[in-house]
């Protein structure tokens, strides 16, 4: 499996890069990274099947995506995946690659549709799920900013009201 190695090599250089050059626009290191993980989750499948890590590494690319550069960008992601899902599904029941009839599996086809139509909906759930927290926490954020230009304004009248009041008084 000395592809898997080359290929692991080759997206964690991409990343480490991406996230070094700051340089580079957030959206496009964003979409780098993305891209990134999606054709490592790919080549796994293709080398070592739709198995484990293959497909964790494919479940995470909408939830990035949904994290760094939102809801739309991650419906794309998941339209990626179920592509792969697809073919990935083809490919099992056209018995054309190794993998894809293992002796451990007694409905190989089967379980694949099983697997192609949780997949998504875990995935869609956890993206989601992550898309509203983000949202949550930016609203938070600016309802804090604005509760913090409040009490500014309010300091700085309260600080007039009293130079006025110390005036009053000498």
């Amino acid at each position: 499996y000395w592809q898997v190695a080359v290929i692991d090599f080759l997206v964690y250089c991409t990343i480490v890069l991406l996230f070094y050059f700051k340089s580079i626009p957030y959206w496009l290191r964003a979409t780098g990274l993305l891209v990134s993980i999606y054709l490592l989750g790919n080549s796994l499948v293709f080398f070592l099947g739709p198995d484990g890590i293959s497909l964790i590494w494919l479940f995470i690319v909408p939830i990035v995506a949904a994290l760094l550069l939102g809801l739309r960008i991650s419906l794309l992601a998941r339209l990626a995946n179920t592509v792969t899902l697809v073919v990935v599904g083809i490919i099992v029941y056209f018995d054309l690659h190794p993998w894809a009839v293992a002796e451990r599996l007694k409905d190989p086809v089967g379980e694949w549709i099983g697997t192609s139509l949780n997949f998504p909906l875990l995935d869609i759930l956890m993206t989601l799920s992550s898309s509203f927290v983000l949202k949550g926490l930016y609203n938070s954020l600016e309802q804090e900013k604005a509760t913090g230009e409040t009490l500014k304004q309010n300091f700085e009248e309260l600080g007039r009201a009293n130079q006025q009041l110390l005036t009053v008084m000498n």
